[in-house]
């Protein structure tokens, strides 16, 4: 486990976030699951923000997924059954589970720092449409009004929060600043 500059500016906004959802969840009928499913959302979240190997990182990423999605669905009195499905979130773990497989691959490394993923091409791109279809997965059912119909607080900051870990850190860790194993890393 490692923090960079990345992952401390995107942990700080999740943090923030993760409070303000706290913060209101007494004005939902279920304050109580809803805090302990948001304090584990945040842990698995700060995990996923720390993670230096691959396979890591892929596992608290799907778990802050599944965290967000059960977050998102608290609200909603139907009972959908305990595995959530969604075509949209299914493809996306598939497609980075395989793409990040082919990296470690090819590059002979289970370090996050040690993959080149903008130079890897189709591999690359594939890794962008599983981060775009999981977010989707997850604004798709978990982004929408209470049932009273009134715009809610919590999900918006759920949304966010949901939006930072499993969309945009992925980019920026894969891609960005973070991928050139910056010196600013502080291991933990």
């Amino acid at each position: 486990l490692e923090l960079d500059h990345v992952s401390l500016f995107v942990g700080t906004a999740v943090v923030a976030l993760t409070a303000l959802l706290v913060l209101c969840s007494p004005a939902t009928r279920q304050a109580l699951r809803h805090t302990v499913l948001s304090v584990f959302f945040l842990l698995v979240a700060l995990f996923t923000l720390s993670a230096a190997n691959v396979l890591v990182f892929y596992v608290a990423w799907e778990l802050t997924a599944l965290f967000a999605w059960g977050l998102g669905h608290l609200a909603d009195d139907a009972e959908e059954g305990v595995v959530p499905f969604s075509a949209a979130g299914a493809l996306a773990s598939l497609l980075m589970f395989a793409g990040l497989l082919v990296l470690v691959a090819g590059s002979r490394t289970a370090s996050l720092a040690g993959l080149k993923v903008a130079e890897s091409g189709l591999v690359g791109l594939m890794i962008l449409v599983a981060v775009f279809l999981k977010v989707f997965g997850l604004l798709s059912e978990g982004w929408r009004r209470s049932g009273s119909g009134r715009f809610s607080l919590a999900n918006a900051s759920l949304a966010g929060a949901s939006l930072l870990v499993v969309g945009f850190y992925p980019v920026l860790r894969l891609f960005g600043p973070a991928a050139a194993g910056s010196p600013a890393a502080l291991p933990l």
